[in-house]
């Protein structure tokens, strides 16, 4: 019985964090340590042109936006892992 008290309150926790995230108005993801998507709210899927967001989770950024590497967004993103400070900047993404 603790395990499922424990999986309950995990799946409750996991479900309010999530909740709390996707209510974000900006465009907002959360990239592993080998940069794989593990979150995207609507807004950054609706910026990406994305129809389903779900669809990048487990998925490497680079693989599917190859072509930014080399780019400021590329430099801005190497840069915040490097130090792990935050970093803001705008980028024109033409899709």
């Amino acid at each position: 019985t603790e395990t499922v008290l424990f999986e309950q309150k995990h799946k409750a926790t996991k479900n309010l964090f999530s909740n709390t995230l996707s209510s974000i108005k900006d465009g907002f993801v959360i990239l592993d340590n080998d940069s794989n998507y593990l979150f995207i709210n609507e807004k950054a899927a609706g910026l990406l042109n994305i129809e389903n967001s779900q669809n990048l989770i487990g998925k490497n950024i680079w693989e599917e936006f190859p072509e930014k590497e080399g780019e400021m967004f590329f430099d801005k993103y190497q840069e915040a892992f490097k130090t792990r400070k935050s970093s803001s900047f705008e980028n024109y993404f033409k899709p």
